[in-house]
């Protein structure tokens, strides 16, 4: 019996604490520089463009109501594709870094595929999962 009021209380109080109430968080968009340049609306990349950064913000309404929620990407995953096939990739964290380590093996044609594996916020001094999936892009290298 005592084993079981142990289990019970125990219980309780995890829920209890576990029932943190997040806000309500819209998704937000997702842009891709490159070199510092946004590169949203472009279809093709340069192989000189290496320096990656991907951001999540909010647009219009929502950023007018919400001026001051701040966004993480926690990682992007860059893949070199070649005829379908994966050639090489890497793991930049918090959505940027460069793409050098690729540059060597980059021919006209191939393809540059960005996964943004989550993207989180801000609140109470913590980071949070904004829950949206994977983000993917891809770009042609010219």
């Amino acid at each position: 019996m005592k084993t079981f009021a142990t289990l019970t209380i125990s219980l309780l109080s995890f829920c209890a604490f576990s029932q943190q109430k997040l806000p309500f968080i819209p998704r937000p968009a997702v842009s891709f520089f490159f070199n510092e340049k946004l590169a949203d609306n472009k279809k093709t990349i340069s192989k000189s463009d290496t320096l990656l950064e991907v951001k999540a913000i909010l647009q219009g309404e929502q950023k007018q109501k919400m001026p001051n929620l701040t966004f993480l990407i926690s990682e992007v995953e860059v893949n070199l594709i070649r005829n379908d096939k994966k050639i090489a990739g890497l793991v930049l964290a918090e959505g940027k870094g460069s793409l050098a380590p690729l540059a060597l093996l980059i021919l006209a044609g191939d393809k540059c595929q960005l996964t943004v594996k989550g993207i989180k916020f801000l609140h109470e001094g913590v980071y949070s999962d904004v829950g949206t999936g994977d983000v993917i892009k891809n770009y042609v290298f010219e």
